[in-house]
């Protein structure tokens, strides 16, 4: 899904609380290991995703325990951290990050260029931060939200980390 360094193989790109990716793959691990206790570790986003996966799915959640580490629970402030901090580098380095992901995989995307409205790479074009890829990219193809601030509220952690 263009996660980190992984490929992106369809037209689906991760948000901040894509959640189906993981239960498929805690299923497959119950699978092969119906009897041990499971744990896990998400950093940063990771954090983000598994406390959204554990309540959201409550009910089929087997996990035994849980630890995040520098979840941003709310996704909002975290965005106008990132964008403060440091004179805004890490939201831009992130934004260049993430422009260059699609970029590299335009020809994976390009099924969804008709919901974009552009090409991949006119979308592209205007992305400096990792913000402006929210934009042109999560939002545009994720039908459950309007915009960044609605999709940013969303996807926040901390609705879910009770």
């Amino acid at each position: 899904r263009g996660c980190s360094n992984t490929k992106i193989t369809t037209a689906k790109l991760y948000h901040a609380s894509s959640v189906d990716d993981l239960a498929l793959g805690m299923k497959r691990i119950r699978e092969l290991f119906p009897f041990n206790k499971i744990y896990a570790l998400g950093f940063s986003m990771g954090a983000n995703v598994t406390t959204n996966y554990i309540g959201e799915r409550r009910d089929e959640c087997f996990l035994s325990g849980f630890v995040g580490v520098c979840n941003p629970f709310n996704v909002t402030i975290c965005d106008k951290a990132l964008e403060k901090s440091l004179f805004g580098i890490y939201h831009k380095s992130l934004g260049r990050h993430m422009k260059k992901k699609v970029l590299e995989h335009k020809e994976q995307l390009r099924p969804v260029e008709k919901r974009l409205g552009k090409t991949i790479e006119q979308a592209c074009k205007r992305i400096v931060t990792n913000r402006e890829h929210d934009e042109e990219f999560v939002v545009k193809l994720n039908e459950e939200f309007d915009n960044n601030a609605e999709y940013y509220e969303k996807t926040s952690s901390h609705l879910n980390a009770a």
